[in-house]
């Protein structure tokens, strides 16, 4: 007999890998529609090349107004990328570890019995409720941490689309009003400590969505968040140091990491402390694989990363086990920086590629 332990439980490790391959998320089976509270992407449009008709052949599958239509079903509603903003964060970690699978433990059908697997499931399943709620909070918690001065309030977007009088009252009382897809404001007079610091908490987070279709028969272990938003893609874009490190889901864990290397007398190359733009968790829910998703909004990154941040590199991590994403990047120009991130403590981790592309 055998229990299979899954190496993608380790809540830490579930940002390690930039692309992978989710379990089909279930069909609703209710009609009730939920609020849509993201930004469209497409309202900064003036802003970037991926919405002009110059760009129409490299946007792939995504249409001049930010939409990707799954079908030809003129009925179905399309889904459409979108800034994530605070209320819809949740959402976001629910779908990452999801997709990524949360279970710790896996019993082999092979091995066991009706009988055993009667006597083992109870304690397994509890074992797992465990962990997905801890990797959900983790999530969440880095993904808070990393949009904090990004997202927006619902209710300061209602001030927003108000009038301009009242915009000012609410930047007077210091209320979060960023909407914008500009990147972090490095200052020359900025420590190197502060830009890496005002860098970790101005991610964009960027989603392929639409309103979800509420499934109150559901009896998963996630029946107790409510899901407002159905999302099939996911990809964030930051500014990160060019030491080929792995980010963790918290970023003050990467401090504490960096700190022991260096107190450890771990060399880096000096130009490792640039700060550039990194993808990362790329995620393509399983059921919309094949249709060119991955590719569009990996240059729609480029795009920002470029028009709006005014940078000419991209790095990423990727697994050389994961053949369909290292394709994906080495087809788009990706190519390996040659440069591992590989303290003693490193493990397995070390092996996983660094890409970089010239924009």
């Amino acid at each position: 007999m055998a229990i299979q332990f899954r190496a993608s439980t380790n809540v830490l490790g579930i940002l390690l890998l930039p692309v992978f391959s989710p379990r089909p998320i279930s069909s609703p089976s209710s009609t009730k529609k939920s609020v849509l509270r993201l930004i469209p992407l497409s309202k900064f449009g003036d802003e970037l090349s991926f919405f002009s008709p110059a760009f129409d052949k490299k946007r792939c599958c995504i249409s001049r107004d930010g939409k990707f239509t799954p079908s030809d079903d003129n009925d179905e509603e399309p889904f459409e990328l979108f800034i994530v903003e605070e209320n819809d964060l949740p959402e976001v970690a629910l779908f990452i570890v999801k997709a990524f699978g949360a279970d710790a433990i896996n019993l082999s059908s092979n091995e066991f019995s009706a009988f055993e697997k009667r006597l083992i499931e109870p304690a397994m399943d509890f074992f797992n409720g465990y962990t997905a709620v801890t990797a959900f909070t983790e999530v969440l918690w880095g993904l808070r941490i990393r949009q904090a001065d990004r997202v927006v309030l619902s209710s300061v977007k209602e001030i927003l689309a108000s009038s301009e009088e009242e915009k000012e009252e609410a930047i007077a009382a210091k209320m979060p009003v960023t909407n914008d897809i500009s990147p972090p404001q490095l200052p020359e007079d900025m420590t190197y400590k502060e830009k890496v610091e005002a860098c970790n908490r101005k991610s964009l987070v960027l989603v392929l969505a639409r309103p979800s279709v509420s499934n109150d028969n559901s009896s998963s272990k996630w029946e107790s968040i409510d899901s407002n938003i159905d999302i099939i893609a996911s990809v964030e874009l930051r500014l990160q140091p060019c030491d080929a490190k792995i980010p963790f889901s918290l970023p003050w864990w990467d401090e504490i990491e960096r700190n022991a290397a260096s107190f450890l007398g771990i060399p880096k190359d000096q130009s490792s402390n640039h700060l550039q733009p990194y993808l990362s968790t790329l995620c393509v829910d399983e059921t919309y694989r094949g249709k060119q998703i991955g590719r569009a909004i990996v240059r729609c990154l480029e795009d920002i990363a470029t028009t709006k941040w005014g940078y000419s590199k991209m790095y990423l991590h990727v697994d050389g086990e994961n053949p369909p994403a290292l394709n994906l990047y080495k087809s788009e120009g990706y190519e390996d920086v040659g440069r591992r991130w590989n303290p003693f403590w490193a493990g397995k981790a070390a092996d996983i590629g660094y890409f970089v592309k010239n924009l």
